[in-house]
């Protein structure tokens, strides 16, 4: 991994859960790190369920080691929210780099404009 290739900007957010004055489940996001990353686009795909269209995109990230990135955990990547799906992999097993498998899920009505 090369410095150069680590060009793009990524918040590393873990999720609180907690109860509103209701009783109802919460989830808020709180950013805990802002890292230099690669994230590169690796597929798209789309599914029916109901008369929801769920359509994603898949991201491959490599950036620096970080031992507190979990699979609940999600990355800010400009106006895109990414899902971490799958443990993060250390390459080598030299705790110098990671790669994150993340997809970004967007849902349409099927007939919509």
């Amino acid at each position: 991994m090369k410095i150069g290739d680590l060009r793009h900007r990524i918040e590393l957010q873990a999720p609180t859960d907690y109860q509103d004055e209701f009783g109802q489940p919460i989830r808020s996001w709180t950013t805990y790190a802002t890292v230099w990353a690669q994230v590169s686009a690796s597929g798209m795909g789309e599914s029916i369920s109901g008369a929801q269209l769920s359509a994603s995109e898949s991201y491959a990230i490599l950036c620096r080691y970080n031992a507190a990135i979990k699979t609940n955990h999600r990355i800010l990547f400009g106006e895109k929210v990414l899902n971490i799906f799958g443990p993060p992999r250390d390459l080598d097993g030299t705790r110098v780099a990671l790669l994150i498998g993340a997809t970004e899920n967007v849902a349409a009505e099927v007939g919509a404009p």
